[in-house]
């Protein structure tokens, strides 16, 4: 009898109400620490759906460099900057390279070289400047990084150049070296 009698509390109104309720709090905090996910897509406003390189400036814009232009997201919209822009637009829409300098300056690299993005004018200037060589960097980029006060810029088909922005100078470091053959 004391066997039936405790199968049979367990399944009480209580019992099963302090169960659900548990079951229900436990829940509750388990989703509040899920972080969620969006998914953008061209529906969502961005401009095309390969996205090659992605960074976030110091207002928290999220760039985002695509084949098909480049996309601003503050976190309810897009705004898209294309080659057909104006004057002060982007000189070409694919976008290999993001790159945001310690002074705010948004890099863009293109496969028709470098662009500067000024947040006050909300537009691009190329960056033209002539290296060393007598090369402006005007090939496709596939890299842009800083280190120090040197902004190292490659180039695919140019090789690689590196900015100083104290002394404001541009050396051309040389094309790509081939890959290491083994012995």
């Amino acid at each position: 009898m004391v066997i039936g009698s405790t199968f049979r509390n367990h399944h009480s109104c209580p019992y099963r109400l302090g169960v659900l309720c548990f079951l229900m709090f436990l829940n509750i905090n388990v989703l509040q620490s899920v972080p969620l996910f969006r998914n953008f897509d061209m529906q969502s406003g961005l401009s095309q759906y390969s996205v090659l390189t992605i960074t976030q400036d110091s207002i928290g814009f999220m760039w985002f460099g695509t084949k098909d232009g480049l996309n601003r997201f503050d976190g309810q919209s897009f705004k898209v900057y294309r080659q057909g822009d104006g004057s002060h637009g982007l000189g070409s829409d694919y976008i290999n390279a993001l790159y945001l300098d310690p002074f705010n300056v948004l890099w863009v690299g293109t496969d028709k070289g470098v662009f500067l993005y000024s947040s006050q004018t909300d537009s691009f200037s190329p960056f033209d400047m002539v290296a060393d060589s007598g090369e402006k960097i005007v090939n496709n980029i596939n890299m842009i990084h800083g280190h120090g006060d040197d902004i190292y810029i490659n180039s695919q088909l140019q090789g690689l150049f590196r900015y100083n922005v104290k002394r404001k100078t541009l050396e051309h470091r040389g094309k790509n070296l081939p890959h290491s053959q083994p012995p």
